[in-house]
């Protein structure tokens, strides 16, 4: 049993990123750590956030996407 990736969002679509959230704020809400919710963006798990990477550091976590998800 694998871990299952998820589909990347298409390039071309547009994300609002009104109020986006930092990792440690997303793992705050979750209650797990911050390398907790790294690790599930590396390893593109299917349960996995939606984020949307702006630089090779940083990563955002757009609200209304975290909402749906």
């Amino acid at each position: 049993m694998g871990i299952k990736r998820r589909e990347a969002k298409p390039a071309n679509q547009e994300i609002d990123f009104t109020g986006a959230m930092t990792e440690k704020e997303v793992a705050r809400i979750l209650r797990v750590k911050p390398p907790t919710v790294a690790k599930w963006r590396r390893t593109g798990a299917e349960n996995a956030p939606p984020c949307v990477k702006i630089s090779e550091r940083v990563h955002l976590y757009p609200l209304a996407q975290f909402k749906e998800w």
